[in-house]
């Protein structure tokens, strides 16, 4: 039940805390200012409340699959953000004042969206917790183990991009969304499958038995790149096509327009 748990945690904190650490590397590499942060989080940990409170009218939904198509939603938007969000900074030359600002918002909105899908599951799951009294002194300390190695690998990676030159530094950081926000789609589309929206397939591999999805690896590899044992073909087709979009445009931008920083 403690490594059940630990697992549980780990996955569902580990992919924000890398989006926030890429974020704020973002922001001190284009000088922003941090305020955003408190923002993002304050509306993120209200959101997955609402949502977690309100789980099983939503689980109701469309038929009764309104919890996956609803989770599927939620990320179809934040990939749609991140896309716009990397392409938007890597044509853009000059960051005036209102750009600047219109990027707070927009990773505030990235940041709180992503808040909403990953703590609401946390909330539910230390709920059951809770009523389960035989296992929660395991689930809790799971629970706090999970989210310690989360975080933890968020403020080293946060510290690994900052140590890059400026000459890379942008480029990583777009490369690292990009791989984020290819994996929130690839994910979208496993929960559409799921919910019966998406014709399922037989899947593309099987990497279960060299690399587990359970692993503390498996789930490091899950929030950075979306990996999964078993894709389906369209979900390998959407991933590839994403990262060949955002990337692209970092190769275009890097060998022809030069730097974006003001």
């Amino acid at each position: 039940m403690l490594l059940h748990s630990v697992i549980i945690i780990l996955r569902e904190v580990l992919e924000a805390s890398l989006l926030i650490s890429a974020m704020l590397s973002l922001s001190y590499y284009l000088n922003l200012p941090l305020t955003w942060l408190k923002w993002a989080i304050a509306a993120g940990l209200l959101g997955a409340t609402i949502y977690a409170k309100n789980l099983a009218i939503i689980s109701n939904w469309f038929g009764g699959v309104g919890q996956e198509v609803s989770n599927a939603i939620l990320q179809y938007v934040i990939y749609l953000l991140l896309v716009t969000f990397c392409i938007g900074l890597i044509i853009k030359r000059q960051l005036s004042v209102q750009v600047r600002k219109l990027i707070a918002w927009i990773i505030i909105t990235i940041i709180a969206l992503s808040m909403i899908r990953e703590f609401s599951e946390i909330l539910i799951y230390l709920h059951i917790a809770i009523i389960d009294k035989q296992h929660a002194q395991g689930i809790i300390l799971g629970a706090a183990l999970g989210a310690g190695i989360g975080l933890s690998i968020g403020v080293i990676f946060y510290h690994l991009l900052n140590y890059l030159s400026d000459k890379w530094s942008f480029s990583i950081i777009i490369i690292v969304l990009s791989f984020i926000a290819s994996g929130m789609l690839s994910q979208a589309t496993q929960l559409m499958i799921q919910a019966d929206w998406i014709d399922a397939s037989q899947p593309i591999w099987d990497s279960s038995a060299w690399l587990s999805e359970q692993s503390i690896a498996g789930q490091l590899l899950y929030a950075v790149f979306g990996y999964e044992a078993t894709p389906s073909v369209i979900q390998v087709l959407l991933y590839f096509s994403s990262l060949f979009i955002i990337l692209s445009f970092v190769f275009i931008k890097k060998y022809h327009l030069g730097s974006i920083k003001s």
